[in-house]
């Protein structure tokens, strides 16, 4: 009785494993798929194209009935999963409210199509006019310039609901790669956005895309104007003495958007010096006018002058 029991047991465990197991038939290694979409052309809005696929061995024989064959679409619907009779399959491709052109891939096992099958919804666009506006945008992070693009058929009419997506060589699109639909009078809208990384940038093209049909358009990057540094400093000590070496320390200064890259000094007593923080020593007791002149990376100057009294010994 035992043993019938452990008989029992290994034939309901191998049942499950088999059905665990089981793959979809798919088409050899060597098989060869064919397409075709009946009609190429549809309008939007729930138009139908029955998709035919022809699957034959590498013998030039039909796939076996029940070979499963997979497809994919960019736009629309489609039914995903069919299998063949007689090397044979059929599957319904349904359009949605988007224009533009459904790329759809045909694949069963490793087998699959050179490229994929297209089938046109609504009008063929034929154009896309782009502005910017502005035309050029000032640098600064976060700036934005607002990108307009209009598509147009063959007849120069506008086409309402293309798919258009949108991509940019430097900052970044509000739209961030996703398709984006012409509204009723065919207008599509994205922002491009600057940021830090960019500063260096002196022009940005922003491409869109439709289908097969692509337009760009340059926005000039200008550099900000510079901002002027701001000169400062201290001396010590504050009460200086004849003979005796005063210190100078210009380390509050600065520049804004850049460096400051040179420091002069006019003591008030027809010397001058150079350097962040220097010391001077007065020969003459006396009123002397100290002017701190700073420089920044790109050439712009500030000065500033303090009166100090130098006493005698």
């Amino acid at each position: 009785m035992k043993k019938l029991l452990i008989i029992a047991s290994i034939g309901l465990w191998m049942g499950l494993l088999t059905a665990c197991q089981k793959v979809d038939p798919v088409a050899p290694m060597d098989a060869i798929i064919t397409v075709s979409a009946n009609p190429p052309v549809i309008n939007p809005g729930g138009d139908t194209s029955v998709i035919t696929i022809i699957i034959v061995r590498g013998d030039g024989y039909p796939v076996p009935d029940g070979t499963v064959v997979y497809l994919t679409t960019t736009l629309g619907t489609i039914d995903g999963r069919v299998t063949t009779t007689k090397g044979v399959a059929y599957s319904v491709f349904t359009s949605g409210i988007e224009v533009g052109i459904a790329d759809i891939t045909v694949q069963s096992g490793v087998v699959g199509t050179a490229g994929p099958l297209t089938i046109q919804i609504g009008a063929a666009i034929a154009s896309i006019s782009l502005t910017a506006t502005p035309a050029s945008i000032i640098f600064e992070e976060g700036a934005t310039c607002s990108i307009t693009g209009v598509v147009f058929d063959e007849n120069a009419q506008p086409i309402a609901n293309a798919t258009v997506t949108f991509s940019t060589d430097a900052g970044s699109l509000d739209s961030a790669g996703r398709i984006v639909l012409t509204n009723e009078n065919g207008e599509v809208f994205d922002a491009l956005r600057l940021s830090s990384w960019d500063k260096d940038v002196d022009t940005v093209t922003v491409t869109a895309t439709a289908g097969a049909i692509t337009s760009s358009i340059s926005i000039k990057v200008i550099a900000p104007p510079n901002v002027f540094p701001t000169a400062n400093f201290t001396y010590s000590p504050s009460n200086p003495k004849k003979d005796s070496p005063v210190t100078f320390n210009a380390s509050s200064s600065s520049d804004p958007d850049g460096t400051i890259v040179k420091y002069s000094w006019n003591f008030g007593d027809n010397t001058t010096g150079m350097g962040k923080i220097v010391n001077h020593t007065y020969s003459s007791a006396g009123t002397m006018t100290v002017t701190l002149t700073v420089t920044d990376d790109d050439g712009a100057t500030s000065s500033t002058s303090s009166i100090i009294k130098v006493s005698g010994p």
